[in-house]
């Protein structure tokens, strides 16, 4: 099986002008997770560049990694403020998950691969449990599991005009085309 992603992540713009070293468009962090050359300033998630320590490549912008950061950066503000020491981030990562089609996904997990409808279940279920609160994961489910029952609907009424003008839009705040035209076929609207 070939797989090729081409959404991307990509960190704002606003973060390529900053007057600090950039790597693929992501600031340049210590294992601290403060910014090279730039004492007190600090970035986690898609917009740093965390060296692993074992590799010294990037860390993946995931949000299984991001939520580690935050937490380990709190720790190091508050280190760095009492003049203690800084922890270094380490976090080998539990796996990765990808929807991929209807009742499709792929997933690595443990060093195990596998594909087909329980990857695609397994994604589900993790995406729903991270949903912060009942009243968010009740409609999710409820939507999915309608999804399950009923057959894609095939009638999509839209005015062009405005659909091309949305994914101009789109595609100008780092969106790529193939994103947007996955996104319309899975029947979403580009808003």
């Amino acid at each position: 099986m070939i797989f090729v992603w081409t959404a991307g992540v990509t960190a704002n713009k606003l973060v390529r002008e900053l007057p600090c070293k950039i790597d693929r468009g992501r600031l340049v962090v210590d294992q601290y997770m403060e910014v090279i050359d730039r004492p007190g300033v600090w970035a986690v998630g898609d917009c740093a560049w965390i060296p692993e320590p074992k590799s010294s490549k990037p860390y993946p912008p995931t949000a299984q990694h991001a939520s580690r950061e935050g937490v380990m950066v709190a720790r190091n503000i508050a280190a760095s403020i009492l003049n203690t020491k800084k922890q270094a981030l380490v976090f080998p990562g539990l796996g990765a998950l990808a929807a991929i089609g209807r009742r499709t996904g792929v997933a690595k997990i443990m060093g195990y691969k596998f594909s087909g409808v329980f990857a695609w279940f397994l994604w589900r279920t993790v995406y729903l449990s991270k949903l912060p609160r009942f009243e968010k994961k009740l409609p999710v489910a409820f939507n999915w599991t309608l999804d399950m029952l009923f057959p894609k609907n095939l009638v999509q009424f839209m005015s062009l005009h405005s659909s091309l003008a949305q994914n101009e839009e789109l595609i100008g705040e780092g969106v790529t085309r193939s994103a947007v035209i996955d996104l319309e076929a899975d029947g979403y609207e580009a808003n």
